[in-house]
């Protein structure tokens, strides 16, 4: 993902700063160029708030910002995405401050279905810049993405995070599949620790494991426990249509960190 054109959703809200703000964070990281995405019109008044804004947090003073009339904002995301060629799209992922749970909010759960792109979501936005000290990771171990693997420890590494959790999500209905490894709960574990060991070395601690779970959402369950500060999963593709994770179908209705969702 380096040096990726990276775009941010960004809206007046409560969480305006915070949002620009772990935008501009992630894109120096990766040392992208971070480009604004604003769902409506042009207006001076907009115009001068988001130049402010770019002067508070340090940014370019000519960072560019992309406008649109489009009816929906989805659409309007959408279609700047396409035209303009990013790589990498930022968005809030919660509509309202989350309580016990955080329920991913409507133009995030679009997103995660339609985004063309590599999608960050976040639902702890930070203005100024914390360490990362918990990752989580999801491979699949029967749709194996070694590319991805290693375009996500390059993350991880870049993010400085000590901790690195690698699970896969076992189902009760995998192990009659023909493209299952194995079955057994050691050697799929021997089989994540050699993915990683393939794909390139990471200087934290790193904790490989099995999840196995009866439905998906316990596994939601098993990674909120984790409490990471960044959860990284690949969607994959089937006949031209996005797909979320396997075994991770419930991420548009709940979110249990900011997460880094790649398309493969």
């Amino acid at each position: 993902m380096t040096g990726r054109k990276i775009a941010v959703a960004s809206t007046f809200s409560p969480r305006f700063l915070s949002v620009l703000g772990e935008a501009a964070r992630f894109s120096k990281n990766l040392d992208g160029v971070l480009h604004i995405i604003h769902a409506a019109s042009h207006s001076e008044e907009k115009e001068i708030r988001f130049r402010e804004a770019f002067a508070a947090l340090g940014l370019p003073a000519d960072t560019v910002i992309y406008w649109s009339d489009a009816p929906r904002p989805l659409e309007a995301i959408l279609t700047i995405l396409e035209e303009q060629k990013i790589e990498t799209l930022i968005a809030g992922a919660l509509e309202r401050e989350p309580e016990h749970r955080n329920f991913t909010g409507n133009v995030a759960r679009d997103l995660l279905l339609k985004c063309p792109c590599d999608l960050v979501l976040l639902t702890h936005p930070r203005q100024e810049l914390e360490s990362i000290a918990r990752i989580v990771m999801v491979v699949d171990l029967i749709d194996v993405d070694e590319k991805w693997i290693k375009a996500a420890l390059e993350v991880c590494r870049r993010e400085g995070s000590p901790l690195l959790n690698v699970i896969s999500i076992v189902t009760p209905f995998d192990r009659f599949r023909e493209d299952m490894p194995t079955d057994s709960t050691g050697e799929l574990e021997a089989r994540l620790e050699e993915l990683l060991e393939k794909a390139g070395n990471y200087d934290g601690e790193m904790d490989c494991r099995i999840v196995r779970s009866n439905t998906g959402f316990n596994a939601c369950e098993v990674i909120q426990a984790l409490e990471p500060d960044l959860l990284l999963a690949r969607r994959g593709m089937s006949d031209s249509e996005l797909l979320l994770p396997r075994h991770m179908d419930w991420l548009p209705q709940v979110i249990p960190a900011n997460a880094v969702i790649f398309r493969s």
